[in-house]
């Protein structure tokens, strides 16, 4: 009797663990069925972004640089000249930057699709200097590579972090941001594909007519139309962290 009782108890828990797992596996369904779905569109969302009906050898405008190294004036200096700037906006002007910063959010998708850097054609658009090696090399760039101090670069960037209420943990920031910079410029130097002016910031704010005069040369009059308003755009008090 014992027995009989053990058997039925034994057959009735394992339907009870069958019809669990039934129901938990017809739960999963619609979530698998969204994941799958989700990973189609994004297969084919990179197979549409590999793929560009722009002819080879089209020549792009890029203001690069280490984080605050003067690249949001650049931009407002080639703005000034008449050039247009390939921004969103998303990214407001505050305290670090009361000028703006001029920025495209989608950029920091480069590395995942090289060629939407085609939406920008004609146009000026700022690309940080560790993105610059997704560039897709089916294209010439003409870079203007925004240099400064790394001490004023890291102090800038730490009061910026405090700004924002974030204790930087950034014990060898200098070192890093020193020889990342050195590494890009050292291939953007030697590069077919790339003319480079390099652009001093400190230089830039004790002169900015001169500063002006290069960035013109280097771009053209077409491009800058109105070059003589470009100095102006210059403001040497937001020169805030100097090196000794």
């Amino acid at each position: 009797m014992k027995l009989k009782l053990l058997r039925s108890e034994h057959r009735k828990a394992e339907k009870e663990r069958t019809e669990r797992v039934r129901q938990e596996n017809a739960a999963r369904v619609p979530a698998l069925a969204a994941e799958g779905q989700r990973r189609l569109e994004e297969k084919r969302e990179q197979a549409a972004a590999m793929k560009s009906d722009m002819p080879a050898d089209q020549e792009f405008v890029l203001v690069s640089g280490l984080p605050r190294s003067g690249t949001s004036l650049m931009m407002q200096m080639l703005r000034a000249g008449g050039m247009e700037l390939m921004h969103d906006g998303k990214r407001e002007a505050d305290i670090d930057n009361p000028e703006g910063y001029w920025e495209w959010e989608d950029i920091k998708n480069l590395p995942k699709r090289p060629l939407l850097i085609e939406q920008a054609h004609g146009k000026a658009t700022k690309v940080i200097s560790a993105l610059l090696p997704n560039l897709p090399p089916k294209h010439k760039y003409k870079i203007i590579f925004m240099t400064r101090p790394v001490q004023e670069v890291v102090a800038s960037q730490w009061q910026m972090l405090e700004h924002k209420g974030t204790n930087p943990k950034t014990e060898h920031l200098e070192t890093a941001q020193q020889k990342h910079a050195l590494e890009i410029l050292t291939v953007l130097r030697q590069h077919p594909r790339v003319s480079l002016l390099e652009v001093e910031y400190p230089a830039l704010v004790r002169d900015p007519q001169a500063g002006a005069n290069r960035i013109a040369e280097f771009l053209g009059n077409e491009r800058l139309p109105q070059r003589q308003a470009m100095p102006a755009v210059v403001k040497p008090q937001l020169h805030r962290q100097r090196s000794a």
